[in-house]
């Protein structure tokens, strides 16, 4: 099989693995309408995987670095959701924040589904394997936050209050007792 890393083209077209369309109904858009791109992208694919193998699937929610655990026939297989607006797979925003997930996918204990136009009527997934559709690799990440918000220019340094004058006399405010 070809890797589509080989021709950039390819890739930044979303070319990579397999992939096939998730056909939505109207009552499915209205479903997932106000989602998160990463609700909507998981809700996607539980459908898919739902309509493909009915009453003899499991989903759960996984918790040891992937989304979703399937288990089918004595059968379990964990997948990292990811989803996206863009139609195709948008590689430059694909990320994996967590370390667990990143171990999971690294050593093949998960694979990751990236589910592109996940505002269509006919959103994609893609199935991606480490190693045969992309690679890891850490980069520094810095924590964001809105402007406007301001810290408290003492806090956390001792100041030291002294009164410039004595205490006054009421007399002394000039006005009438």
């Amino acid at each position: 099989m070809k890797n589509p890393h080989d021709d950039p083209s390819e890739a930044a077209r979303g070319l990579a693995g397999e992939s096939f369309p998730v056909c939505l109904t109207e009552s499915d858009l209205r479903t997932i309408d106000g989602f998160s791109t990463a609700k909507k992208a998981e809700w996607i694919v539980c459908k898919h995987i739902r309509d493909k193998f009915g009453a003899d699937v499991r989903i759960e929610k996984d918790s040891e670095g992937a989304d979703l655990r399937i288990s089918r026939n004595g059968k379990t297989e964990r997948i990292e959701v990811k989803g996206t607006k863009s139609q195709d797979i948008a590689w430059a925003k694909l990320k994996v924040s967590s370390r667990r997930s990143y171990d999971a996918l690294r050593t093949g204990a998960a694979s990751m589904y990236r589910v592109t136009d996940v505002d269509g009527s006919e959103p994609r997934v893609h199935v991606l394997k480490h190693g045969r559709d992309y690679d890891l690799k850490p980069q520094p990440r810095w924590a964001v936050k809105p402007a406007g918000k301001r810290t408290y220019p003492l806090r956390g340094r001792h100041y030291r209050y002294e009164l410039p004058h004595e205490a006054v006399a009421l007399h002394e405010w000039g006005v009438p007792g």
